[in-house]
């Protein structure tokens, strides 16, 4: 894919077992180690890459692994390449900048511009208004809503976005399962929209842990489990994330893993 290992995690990598993090311009994926079995997604994941013979060049890269992938240039203005990882997930590749802010660390080396846009099935469409009204209302969000898909801006270069589609791996145990982190600037109003619906989680695979305002504030961080209605509180689906803060508890320092300039 054109990602590089995160130095952070090198001695994992190097011992072959433990998490591993893949870093892209300022995105990073998390990598577990697949214990009993790898995690599948329900949806896909949209990659940027330079320039259409970047996009030729993964195609190279996946058939020498043994990867299934598909170049379609039906649209010569806008070509696609499809892959699928061994276990079934499933990777859509396209020529775009990544986001010009920040980088992760050793980032700037990746072949991959960065990950773009993060999709996920849903049970029913029926639920997609319900969603939207759960990003407004736990993290002051204003996605873009349509009678077939949800479309929740996560900054000006990524957004996270909701279909309707099978749901073939959606179950998992306690604290296993996808999970995706985001970085706000307001964590405590995340935090007193999140506890107020009863949202908070605390997973136990980490040492983080945040289960009050206060550790949240420490850690810099907490997590929510279930995507629900806000008006009812029902479930629709399970989607831990992990909210990050941008500053740590003086307001002025930086969170250490924050990938940005400013």
């Amino acid at each position: 894919m054109g990602f590089r290992p995160d130095p952070r995690k090198a001695d994992n990598l190097e011992k072959g077992r433990d998490t591993v993090w893949a870093n892209a311009g300022a995105t990073q994926v998390h990598l577990s180690e697949g214990k009993p079995q790898p995690q599948v997604l329900d949806g896909f994941v949209t990659l940027k890459y330079p320039s259409s013979s970047s996009l030729r060049a993964l195609v190279s890269r996946a058939e020498e692994n043994g990867v299934e992938a598909q170049y379609s240039d039906a649209d010569p203005d806008h070509p696609i390449v499809t892959l699928f990882c061994p276990y079934g997930n499933r990777f859509v590749a396209e020529v775009g900048l990544g986001d010009p802010r920040g980088y992760q660390a050793e980032a700037e080396k990746a072949l991959c511009n960065g990950i773009s846009e993060l999709t996920l099935h849903t049970k029913s469409s029926a639920d997609l208004p319900s969603i939207a009204k759960f990003y407004t209302s736990v993290f002051g969000m204003t996605p873009d809503v349509t009678p077939e898909a949800v479309s929740v801006p996560f900054g000006p270069h990524q957004k996270l976005t909701f279909i309707q589609g099978p749901l073939l791996n959606s179950e998992y145990e306690d604290g296993k399962g996808p999970h995706i982190s985001l970085y706000l600037n307001d964590l405590s109003s995340a935090w007193d929209n999140a506890s107020a619906l009863g949202l908070v989680y605390v997973n136990p695979r980490f040492k983080r842990k945040a289960a009050t305002y206060e550790e949240a504030v420490d850690q810099c961080m907490f997590r929510v489990l279930d995507i629900v209605d806000p008006d009812t509180n029902r479930k629709i689906m399970r989607l831990e994330h992990e909210i990050r803060s941008k500053y740590k508890r003086d307001g002025l320092t930086m969170y250490k893993s924050y990938p940005f300039d400013s």
